[in-house]
């Protein structure tokens, strides 16, 4: 396969592209872009239509990816990269084009601060626990709304999901989506099981956990109890081979583990 200017090409300024390296993007966010540049720039215009699952498509996402989709065109939009034309109606698509003002663009969406550095470098440290940003004010009132009105939540409760959220915020630069009422059940039959403490120890060993599948679909409340059930389980049987490179994981689990037993 031969590819050749002559078949066609899309004329972006090199001061845009030199600009758009030095912004902090995940990758879903750098290829909602090149989507959009491919169907504006690339067809000689500055904006067009673009439905999520139009998006999806010339990704080549999944259905399971919608949200995810959904969740860093909003982000681009917040961080004034792309800008809505026209939202989108009930028999018709929102209408986006690129702000080439980049002086205008911003590292916030809804309230956070994107780490620029820390994207690509989520080893986890021994020198602290906390995680590199933190949901704002706003972010945690939200999500203790939302539980209280799809369960009745304790205070431990709360602290356990407030502490996912932060670690998923930490791993991928990312805020989550909490789900009141199916992610607030998930965490209130962990609590059931399991203390506050050795809830928050579960949750470390899931974070740092190197899964090919986890990685690919996200960070998950239900994945994590998948997760966790699996690995208590094997526990359980005596069975803890996940490989030389999570020994360390392994060890913290346990100990987290022993105190629970």
């Amino acid at each position: 396969m031969s590819v050749q200017l002559e078949n066609g090409y899309t004329k972006i300024a090199n001061e845009l592209l030199e600009a758009l390296a030095k912004h902090p993007l995940n990758g879903t966010q750098r290829r909602i872009l090149d989507v959009v540049f491919r169907y504006t720039y690339g067809f000689n215009r500055k904006e067009h239509d673009f439905s999520i699952k139009f998006l999806m498509k010339a990704m080549d996402f999944k259905d399971g990816q919608y949200k995810q989709v959904c969740r860093e065109l909003k982000s681009l939009i917040d961080m004034k990269i792309l800008r809505e034309v026209e939202k989108p109606g009930k028999s018709s698509s929102r209408i986006i084009s690129f702000n080439k003002c980049y002086d205008l663009w911003t590292k916030t969406t809804s309230g956070l601060i994107r780490p620029v550095d820390e994207l690509d470098q989520r080893e986890w440290t021994k020198k602290s626990r906390e995680p590199l940003v933190e949901l704002d004010h706003q972010e945690i009132k939200d999500i203790k709304k939302t539980l209280k009105k799809d369960i009745c939540a304790s205070e431990a409760h709360k602290e356990v999901i407030q502490y996912f959220c932060d670690k998923h915020l930490w791993k991928t630069g990312i805020k989550y989506l909490f789900d009141g009422g199916k992610d607030g059940k998930t965490i209130q039959t962990l609590l059931k099981t399991y203390d506050t403490g050795f809830a928050k120890g579960l949750i470390d060993w899931y974070f740092q956990t190197d899964d090919e599948f986890i990685n690919k679909i996200g960070y998950s409340i239900g994945k994590l109890k998948t997760s966790v059930d699996k690995y208590i389980a094997q526990m359980k049987g005596g069975k803890k081979d996940y490989g030389s490179n999570n020994e360390q994981r392994n060890g913290e689990a346990d100990r987290f583990y022993s105190k629970q037993l």
